[in-house]
């Protein structure tokens, strides 16, 4: 027999009979023995080669009383079932052989392993719930959960006390395995705190979203404690005020970047100073050196606005030895970095004027108020922090047009380079120091780069659409992500917040923040959040999913 695919979708107590074949029983893109009552046998000596293997992927999708059993040399023995027994041999070759045994196994599960066989039972999470039984024989590894050899335990996961939904594992940890975004994982360990200890230990068992990043949320007032900050989905049109954020209320966050935001504190002798926190982690603030004094010091009343924007390469919290932080700062931004563990600033020359900054292929890019694009190699060997790095030029003159008062830099998710323009009309006809405008409209150019000339832009090309993406700017990193990755947001469209910043604070109106949602194909703009401005300002973060998930 050399059969494929051997099984049926009729009543309980199948058995297969297999031999030299592949797929005895598997739901697979095809659903063979999803009943119950089971028995699925694979042969793999001399047929049936697949994976490596001499047989592979021999079990169901059922739910009790099955019996799997892979002699032979086989793998994957027994995938995603539950209540089952299973038997993992090996009798030949050299050292053993992998088996990953169970692979979604939750409850009741024993699990045999002879002859040298390793990692019976470990993949993902396998066998970690109630009352496991595990039996290594002649040296076998690895056998069960992160086990080694000549174990035998039956050990109670977790006890759940309370009835219903939330005493039911088994549902609880398929379910968790069908969710597909690690937002759901969010709101499913949101439900109850019986179902947020078993999400946590899920994704503690198989990794699968580890180092993750959620899609942007909007940082904001709390409306019932302005002292207090929490998120909101724009996806759902849903604030989660049951994540506490530790973010000091009172200050404006000027950067947010890897899931990390920025502050300015000031120094004892009125220097504005940098201060970088992760709202999502118990990791430290991290406390940067004081801004250029020499201009801060004519600067004390407007410490509030004194840095514009900062930006991270990396996470520190993954790469705490190997991160730069740039900032642009000053009534008229000029250009700062200060790589990890040093004590001072770096300040290229020349300088002056920025609208928005950007890491982009090893390298910053900065953005002049009137268009030009000039860029700097923070991480080259050479670098030599008593001689400043040149910013060179990279782009033709390009001014902007009339009442685009900002711009942004932004890598698309194709990798392209984006330059993208937001239009202002004034309220009343007048200009009050920022006061009183709105955004009307955006236009979007990819930057075309000069291939003889590495890092040098040879042309840009206005985008009409950019197709599935959505942009995120304001006073966050400028970021794109796929609209379809994310069930609710908008595709070809910009979300913007209110980043603009008056030369003359103390002179600002106290209308609504100019947020919203402007739809590239038809022009229009609607609406994603409310906020007056008496409040803090709301800024786009990125939190990631271990960070999140802790906050719950």
């Amino acid at each position: 027999m050399e059969e494929d695919d051997v099984g049926s979708n009729q009543y309980p107590k199948n058995v297969i009979n297999k031999s030299n074949s592949l797929h005895a029983g598997i739901l697979a893109s095809r659903i063979f023995d999803v009943h119950w009552s089971n028995t699925a046998k694979g042969q793999g000596a001399g047929g049936g080669t697949k994976l490596e293997g001499d047989g592979h992927n021999l079990g169901s999708i059922n739910i009790n009383d099955n019996i799997i059993t892979a002699p032979n040399g086989e793998s994957d023995v027994g995938l995603s079932i539950i209540h089952n027994k299973v038997r993992a041999f090996w009798s030949r070759g050299q050292g053993g052989r992998k088996f990953k045994g169970i692979f979604h196994n939750i409850c009741e599960n024993e699990i045999t392993a002879e002859n040298g066989s390793t990692e019976v039972g470990l993949e993902n999470f396998g066998n970690i719930n109630y009352n496991c039984k595990t039996t290594s024989i002649k040296e076998s590894t690895k056998v069960g959960l992160e086990r080694i050899s000549h174990n035998i335990y039956r050990t109670p996961f977790v006890s759940f006390s309370c009835g219903g939904w939330a005493s039911l594992p088994v549902l609880v940890f398929l379910i968790l395995d069908k969710l597909l975004e690690p937002i759901d994982h969010v709101h499913f360990a949101a439900v109850c705190k019986q179902w947020r200890s078993m999400s946590k230990l899920y994704n503690q068992a198989t990794q699968r979203w580890c180092n993750k990043q959620l899609p942007p949320m909007l940082l904001i007032p709390n409306q019932d404690d302005d002292h207090r900050r929490v998120v909101y989905s724009i996806s759902e049109g849903r604030v989660y005020n049951n994540i506490r954020l530790q973010v000091p209320f009172s200050r404006r966050c000027c950067g947010s970047s890897h899931g990390w935001l920025a502050t300015v504190d000031t120094t004892e002798q009125g220097c504005p100073m940098v201060v970088l926190r992760n709202p999502f982690t118990k990791a430290k603030p991290i406390f940067l050196p004081p801004l250029d004094i020499l201009i801060a010091k004519y600067e004390t009343s407007y410490h509030e606005h004194y840095v514009r924007k900062v930006i991270l390469s990396v996470d520190p919290t993954m790469n705490p030895e190997n991160y730069v932080v740039v900032a642009l700062y000053g009534r008229w931004p000029m250009l700062a970095f200060i790589k990890s563990g040093q004590n001072t600033w770096t300040y290229p020359s020349p300088n002056g004027n920025f609208s928005d900054v950007i890491f982009y292929k090893s390298k910053v890019y900065a953005l002049e108020a009137m268009g030009d694009i000039e860029s700097l190699d923070v991480f080259s060997s050479d670098y030599n922090p008593s001689q400043p790095p040149q910013l060179k030029p990279r782009t033709p003159f390009q001014p902007f047009q009339p009442y685009c008062f900002h711009a942004y830099l932004v890598e698309s998710t194709k990798g392209d380079l984006l330059h993208i323009l937001r239009f202002y009309a004034l309220i009343d006809g007048r200009f009050r120091h920022g006061a009183g405008r709105r955004t009307t409209h955006f236009v979007i150019y990819k930057w075309v780069f000069d291939n003889e000339d590495e890092g040098c832009i040879g042309h840009n090309v206005e985008v009409k659409s950019i197709g599935d993406e959505a942009v995120f700017v304001g006073d966050n990193h400028s970021i794109s992500i796929l609209a379809s990755n994310l069930p609710g947001c908008q595709p070809n469209s910009i979300y913007y917040s209110d980043d603009y910043i008056s030369n003359y604070p103390s002179l600002e109106g106290d209308e609504p923040y100019d947020m919203g949602i402007f739809n590239l194909e038809d022009g229009t703009i609607t609406q994603h959040y409310s906020l007056h401005s008496n409040s803090q300002r709301a800024i786009w973060v990125v939190p990631p999913f271990n960070g999140l998930f802790d906050m719950l």
